[in-house]
C-alpha cells in the first residue's frame, strides 16, 4: 500500500525510508498487538520535530504522564517525570494533593499539599476554599474570601510552622489547624483507605491543542490511506489550517479544538457509562457535511473534538472510520462511527 508521494504536513517528497508515525504517540500505546496503528506519510524531519517538541511535552507535562504508569504502559514510577503544579492540579474533596512515587516504584501515593482554607462566597456555607502558600496573596486580595477564619492543613513534620509563618508575614494570626489524618478517608479499623478518587485540573495550552490536532490528522491519514490506498487526498488546501497549526504553530488561523463531555467510546458501546480503559479515535463528516471532524478520547478519561477542515471545497465521500485501543487486552479494535 503506497502511503503517498508527499509528507502530509510539510508536503516535501517522501523517500520511502521515513519512520512510521504513530497515530497516538507510542508512549501512550506501547505493547499493542498484533499491530499498533501507524502511517508512512510523514517525513523524517516532521517525525523528529514532533517527537522533540510536541509528543514529549504532551506525555510528560500533563496528566497523561502519570496515567501511562498507572496503566503499565511504562514501569517504575520512580523514574516518571511529574507535571509542574502550574500546569496540573490534583484535588481530593476540594483540597490540593500531589503525587509521589511509592518506594518500590509500583504505583503512586497521594500526599497533601500545605495549604490554607478560607470561607468563600463561592462555596456552600461551612465549606472552605483552599489555597497553596504561593497563592495566599491571591486569596487575600479576593473579595469573595473571608479572612477572619482559616484552616491550615498539610503533611509532614513542619507544615504548620511553614504555613503559620506565611500567614503571619501577611498580618494574620493563627487560626484552626488540622493534619492529614482528618483529610484522607480511613477504613473502619482506622487504617488509611488504599484507593481514593482525585479530580484534576489541567491547563489546556496550544501544545495540548496541537497534539490533539496531530492525533486527529494522523488518524484521518490512516483512514484515508486504508480506503484510497494513498494519502495524497490530504494535500488539498482544505487541510492547510490544521497542518500549519500542528507543524508551525501558525497563530493566524487556529482549528477548532474543544473538549467533549461524553467520551467518544461511549457512543460506540451502547451509551455505556463505564467503558474499558483505553483510547479512541474516529473521523467523519460533521453534521452539516461541510467539515471533517476527528474525535479523540485518551485513557477513557477525557475526550476532544478537532475540526480538520472548514467549508470543504471538494466532493464528499464516506470516510468514516474508528478504532479503540483497549488497554486491558492491548489490542486495537475497529469501530464504525454513525452517519
Amino acid at each position: 500500500m503506497s502511503p503517498g508521494r508527499k509528507c502530509i504536513y510539510c508536503k516535501s517528497g517522501l523517500t520511502g525510508k521515513q519512520p512510521r508515525e504513530h497515530i497516538i504517540p507510542h508512549a501512550l500505546t506501547a505493547g499493542f498487538q498484533p499491530r499498533n496503528l501507524t502511517i508512512g506519510c510523514v517525513c523524517t524531519a516532521c517525525n523528529d520535530y514532533f517527537g522533540r517538541t510536541l509528543d514529549q511535552l504532551f506525555v510528560e507535562d500533563s496528566i497523561l504522564g502519570p496515567l501511562r504508569y498507572r496503566h503499565e504502559l511504562k514501569k517504575d514510577t520512580r523514574r516518571a517525570p511529574l507535571p509542574d503544579e502550574g500546569r496540573l492540579q490534583l484535588r481530593y474533596d476540594g483540597k490540593l494533593v500531589e503525587l509521589h512515587s511509592k518506594p518500590d516504584g509500583s504505583d503512586y501515593e497521594v500526599g497533601l499539599v500545605t495549604q490554607v482554607g478560607f470561607p468563600s462566597r463561592r462555596k456552600p456555607e461551612g465549606q472552605l476554599e483552599y489555597f497553596p502558600l504561593d497563592a495566599l496573596d491571591d486569596a487575600l486580595s479576593d473579595p469573595a474570601i473571608d479572612h477572619g477564619k482559616y484552616h491550615v492543613i498539610g503533611q509532614g513534620g513542619h507544615f504548620k510552622e511553614e504555613a503559620l509563618a506565611a500567614l503571619r508575614a501577611r498580618g494574620l494570626t493563627p487560626g484552626l489547624e488540622s493534619d492529614e489524618h482528618s483529610v484522607f478517608p480511613r477504613e473502619p479499623d482506622g487504617s488509611p483507605q488504599t484507593s481514593i478518587e482525585v479530580q484534576f485540573e489541567m491547563i489546556v495550552d496550544r501544545v495540548i491543542k496541537r497534539c490533539m490536532s496531530k492525533i486527529g490528522f494522523n488518524y484521518l491519514a490512516f483512514a484515508v490511506t486504508e480506503k484510497l490506498h494513498t494519502s495524497d487526498w490530504l494535500l488539498r488546501p482544505d487541510f492547510d489550517v490544521v497542518r500549519d497549526f500542528v507543524r508551525q504553530d501558525d497563530a493566524t488561523v487556529t482549528p477548532c479544538v474543544s473538549t467533549e463531555i461524553e467520551l467518544e467510546a461511549q457512543r460506540h458501546m451502547g451509551g455505556k457509562t463505564q467503558v474499558p480503559p483505553g483510547h479512541c479515535a474516529t473521523v467523519a463528516w460533521s453534521r452539516h457535511g461541510a467539515d471533517v471532524e476527528a474525535k479523540i478520547s485518551l485513557f477513557s478519561e477525557f475526550s476532544w473534538r478537532v475540526a480538520l477542515s472548514r467549508s470543504f471545497g471538494g466532493v464528499t465521500w464516506d470516510l468514516r472510520s474508528g478504532h479503540f485501543w483497549d488497554l486491558e487486552t492491548r489490542r486495537v479494535l475497529p469501530m464504525t462511527p454513525a452517519r
